[in-house]
């Protein structure tokens, strides 16, 4: 049997994209080490719920798209998939509870028809060079919205990452991309979805490009620096976590194996900031 929930392996992309952004925002010595002492990722039981939404919206996502009834999908199938592939264990009825609703109040909002489930952008833009994303869904209109989890509401839409994916789907197609947004699980006492967008306009365009410039001088003066140091020295992205509890399944904390100077090392709970 064909599997269902299918991803591109990213562990060891290097090219730009809105994961190395985010990271370069959250903790800058991440970033540093994620080019000169990447180690594999921790995962973390909101990370797998996370990814299995994101699984099983997409089971029903493509269904609607070809016309299938919704009884033939198999989103909890899906989800399963993810569990077995993280080894780590989630409440599933949880999981139901996120499709169910979904389908019941994100559904009838939007025109699903020739819509694109995790499409692969590949493509190289002017002074950045060659960048690379997968967003989560891209509307016929050209309008892109990215799943997320998460234990508390976002604030807005108006983000880097949807930028960058906005400014790489028109070097793709030639089209203006009207809007982008986040369609949030949001995981409080009574969950439910969140709808967040924000038109993509000129301003925004600028916005997001300062900002990806401001990341590819910094990574490219790091290259020019360590080009010929015995032992890479983090210049220039000096900036730690911006909160401690994002070192909690870091897998560049010492607790765990890594060589990162700037993580809380006293004992902390398991869990993570969520995808």
């Amino acid at each position: 049997m064909n599997a269902l929930a299918v991803r591109d392996d990213l562990a060891t992309r290097t090219l730009l994209s809105k994961s190395a952004l985010n990271v370069a925002d959250i903790c800058g010595n991440k970033a540093w080490m994620e080019i000169h002492h990447r180690r594999p990722f921790i995962g973390n039981p909101d990370v797998t719920f996370g990814s299995a939404v994101d699984a099983a919206v997409e089971q029903v996502l493509k269904a609607i798209a070809a016309g299938i009834p919704l009884g033939a999908a198999q989103p909890m199938e899906a989800a399963a998939e993810i569990v077995e592939r993280d080894g780590i264990s989630i409440h599933m009825e949880e999981v139901e509870a996120a499709i169910t609703d979904f389908v019941r109040d994100i559904l009838p909002a939007h025109d699903w028809t020739d819509c694109i489930l995790q499409a692969h952008l590949n493509v190289v833009m002017d002074g950045w060079g060659e960048c690379d994303g997968h967003p989560d869904i891209v509307l016929r209109s050209d309008a892109c919205w990215d799943l997320k989890t998460s234990k508390r509401a976002r604030g807005t839409a108006r983000t880097v990452e949807l930028g960058l994916y906005a400014l790489m789907i028109e070097a793709t197609t030639g089209r203006p991309v009207p809007e982008v947004g986040y369609l949030t699980r949001v995981r409080t006492k009574t969950p439910s979805w969140q709808t967040l967008s924000t038109p993509v306009t000129d301003e925004f365009r600028d916005w997001t490009r300062e900002h990806v410039d401001g990341f590819v001088r910094a990574r490219r003066a790091d290259e020019l620096l360590n080009r010929n140091a015995p032992e890479p020295i983090n210049w220039t992205f000096p900036s730690g976590p911006k909160n401690s509890g994002l070192c909690r399944t870091c897998q560049y904390n010492p607790m765990f194996g890594g060589t990162c100077r700037m993580a809380v090392r006293d004992p902390l709970p398991a869990g993570g900031d969520e995808g």
